[in-house]
């Protein structure tokens, strides 16, 4: 068995530190500019969302990333949390009408279940 590398185990910390972040800022983009649309009557016309109607959606996608967490992540329940995401979505917009999340996410890993690992 190979002795265990203290560098690799180092470098591959840091670069998940690097990675968590950089999730934790996209989330925070994201809820920022849905907080900007969904109160300019520009985009939602008169039916703009005041402060506690934005608090309420802002709470709903932190419990649903929650949820799908595993979606992003390298876990037994990956594949499953990913149809899960794929089959709500599809009732939302329609079979059609969205990218399965293999596509919408391009550069998430999958499981290769020939040679049992991530890549």
């Amino acid at each position: 068995m190979a002795k265990p590398n203290a560098y690799l185990a180092k470098q591959a910390a840091v670069n998940q530190g690097f990675f968590e972040a950089g999730l934790q800022m996209g989330r925070q983009q994201i809820l920022d500019m849905m907080s900007i649309v969904l109160n300019d009557p520009k985009y939602v016309k008169k039916d703009v969302f005041g402060k506690d109607r934005l608090l309420t959606v802002v709470k709903g996608i932190g419990e649903c990333i929650d949820i799908f967490q595993k979606a992003w992540e390298r876990d037994d329940e990956t594949d499953y949390y990913r149809a899960k995401l794929d089959a709500l979505l599809a009732g939302i917009y329609g079979e059609g009408m969205h990218d399965t999340f293999n596509k919408r996410y391009e550069y998430c890993c999958d499981f290769d279940y020939v040679r049992g690992r991530w890549r």
